[in-house]
């Protein structure tokens, strides 16, 4: 049988003619990522774009590209998802639009329209977890107006998380 399942990522992977069979037999893993995830702390995620397989430190679960080249061909028609799952728009007139790149996160455009000024840079916008929960990328997506709640400062919004926390 020349087909083999990674025990990682779940990749069917042939054996190379020109290997030996007995090497062959021992391989578990499609890649050296693979096999190097299996001895680490972490998982292995699908590349959105370019699909191809990459191992993601347990402390950046969010990461959905392989590079910074893959999340730059991400942006489509004036936005784009940046790896920690927000949504970043076009916007290079805003007076806090980041710099060089020119984009402002949505979540931030939206409070602005509904409370009818800029938000200084101290502002945090907090996504409450209405309809997804809040640890999941979804929620970080969901720009709705009663999804979204703004603190003065970021003090103020991290003493909420810990005392939903306590809760």
């Amino acid at each position: 049988m020349n087909n083999k399942i990674c025990k990682i990522c779940g990749t069917v992977f042939h054996r190379d003619p020109r290997s030996s069979y007995k090497l062959w037999d021992k391989r578990q893993y499609c890649s050296t990522e693979c096999s190097a995830a299996s001895q680490k702390t972490g998982i292995i995620k699908i590349c959105k774009v370019c699909k191809k397989t990459f191992y993601v430190n347990l402390s950046r679960q969010a990461k959905k590209f392989c590079s910074k080249k893959c999340c730059t061909k991400n942006q489509i028609k004036g936005s784009y998802i940046t790896s920690d799952n927000y949504v970043n728009i076009y916007f290079p007139q805003h007076p806090y639009a980041i710099l060089r790149k020119r984009y402002v996160a949505e979540h931030r455009l939206v409070m602005e329209k509904h409370i009818g000024r800029y938000l200084a840079p101290v502002e945090v916008v907090h996504h409450k977890g209405i309809k997804y929960l809040i640890s999941s990328p979804e929620n970080k997506q969901d720009n709705r107006i009663e999804n979204l709640q703004l603190f003065p400062n970021n003090k103020i919004h991290t003493s909420f998380h810990q005392s939903l926390k306590k809760h």
